[in-house]
This record gives C-alpha cells, sequence and structure tokens, in this order.
C-alpha cells in the first residue's frame, strides 16, 4: 500500500483524510505545513496538505520533491489562488466542507492507476 503524508495547519482538519487513507490500507504520516519540505525526506508516495493557505506549503513541498503527486483539502479559495496552485502541478483540491465520499474517490485515484483524463474529472469539479 501507499505512504502518505498529511501537511496540516490544524491538527483537527486532518482527522478525515487520515481516516480515509488508513480505511484503505495505508500508511499515515502527519507533519505541520512549517516542516513540509523536511517531512517529505522520509519517502512518501502522496502528500495531503490540509491548511488553509496551501500555496506556500505546496511550493515549498514541489521545491522539494517536484514529481511527487500533492492533494490539498482547504477552505474554498479564489479563482487566483486555485490557478496558482494547478501552476504548481496540484493534483487536485477539495474544498471543505465536503462529502466524505469525494476524498474517498480523490486520494484513491492516487494510489491506483489511472490515466490524466480519468482523474480530470475526479480533480477539480468540487
Amino acid at each position: 500500500m501507499a505512504r502518505v503524508l498529511i501537511i496540516f495547519s490544524d491538527p483537527a482538519a486532518t482527522e478525515a483524510p487520515a481516516l480515509v487513507c488508513d480505511d484503505a490500507g495505508h500508511t499515515v504520516d502527519f507533519a505541520p505545513v512549517y516542516d513540509a519540505a523536511n517531512a517529505v525526506a522520509r519517502g512518501f508516495d502522496l502528500v495531503v496538505v490540509t491548511a488553509d493557505a496551501p500555496l506556500t506549503p505546496v511550493r515549498a513541498l514541489r521545491a522539494a520533491a517536484p514529481e511527487l503527486p500533492i492533494v490539498v483539502v482547504t477552505l474554498p479559495l479564489d479563482e487566483a489562488d486555485q490557478q496558482a496552485l494547478r501552476a504548481e502541478r496540484v493534483r487536485g483540491i477539495v474544498f471543505r466542507p465536503y462529502a466524505i465520499q469525494t476524498l474517498r474517490k480523490l486520494l484513491g485515484s492516487h494510489v491506483t492507476t489511472v490515466t490524466t483524463e480519468e482523474l480530470h474529472d475526479v480533480l477539480f469539479e468540487v
């Protein structure tokens, strides 16, 4: 199974992503946003950023691990912030509050083999 790192600004926001990953049999680890770049050095298959202001940790992660899949779970963002995250090649954005099924579908798509076209319908429809 996959190794998933959950980056957080508020520990309470990690509960649902951790539960979804754990239920799927994945190993989950956690790190605060200020330690995002250092944490990825431990080797992960996917990073979930659960931060209200996700762009800074995403940029730090991208600089440390350019090809690592990153998914963001956050409060609603304006279009400029969404575009900035997409420019950093974020694989998906889920806005809180969200249905747990949406999160399961998005996170599950990163630990199975699917094409980019198949992912697009899941990633940015939320």
